[in-house]
């Protein structure tokens, strides 16, 4: 690895701190849940989590054509579609995406789709460094969980990545990219929308329920670390 980019990623040892964890509701979903956030803005692989978001981001947009940025980009597009008497518009939830994701797997994930496009180095940087450096951020994601009255515990995150960590949503990304690329093609053959912000998916089809309804339980049973929640 370059001597610049080791020296920027270098962890202040006088200001890390272990990360905590802690729980937003999220609110826009039914009973409003729990979502469990880990707090790492101090965190010794803070500086590693963003470069590694901040090198392969760009990356992913580029060849994703249908992940949204920002909802006008979805209006746009959705004004300029052409429906029919027989489209019929779905949505679809993934359950617990970034705490469930597969860690070795996603980061296979992400070597494969830089080979994929092409790509042997990025930012002077070897896949397998790449690699390497993913793994470290996962392999290596410790946190306190301290509740009053009460001693903290440490815990090692062994699936997933955490949520405040910056590269977890591009590692999420790049996996799913992979899981529904097929779907994605029978979309663009038929001449469908496919969009995707995130762990939400919106998709038009002119199949009849009963065969779209197939379609999403073989979706939702490809693979066993996603599961979907759909309605129409």
């Amino acid at each position: 690895m370059p001597q610049y980019i080791m020296e920027r990623l270098q962890p202040s040892q006088s200001e890390s701190e272990l990360p905590h964890l802690y729980y937003n509701p999220n609110d826009h979903k039914i009973g409003e849940p729990l979502r469990p956030i880990v707090s790492g803005i101090k965190s010794p692989l803070a500086k590693l989590s963003s470069f590694l978001d901040k090198i392969i981001r760009p990356l992913f947009d580029k060849h994703t054509d249908y992940a949204l940025s920002n909802s006008r980009t979805f209006l746009k597009y959705l004004k300029e579609f052409k429906t029919t008497t027989e489209t019929n518009l779905y949505m679809f939830d993934i359950t617990d995406l970034y705490t469930m994701i597969p860690q070795k797997e996603a980061v296979l994930a992400i070597r494969e789709f830089l080979g994929r496009h092409g790509y042997q180095k990025v930012q002077a940087l070897s896949i397998n460094t790449i690699k390497k450096m993913f793994l470290h951020v996962l392999e290596n994601s410790f946190f306190v969980l301290q509740l009053p009255g009460m001693k903290p515990k440490f815990y090692q995150q062994i699936r997933g990545g955490a949520m405040g960590s910056a590269c977890t949503q591009v590692l999420a990304d790049v996996y799913v990219k992979k899981w529904e690329s097929k779907f994605v093609e029978q979309q663009k053959q038929q001449e469908q929308l496919y969009f995707r912000f995130r762990d939400d998916v919106f998709f038009t089809t002119t199949l009849p329920p009963q065969q779209i309804e197939r379609n999403l339980t073989e979706l939702n049973e490809k693979d066993h670390n996603i599961k979907i929640t759909w309605e129409s």
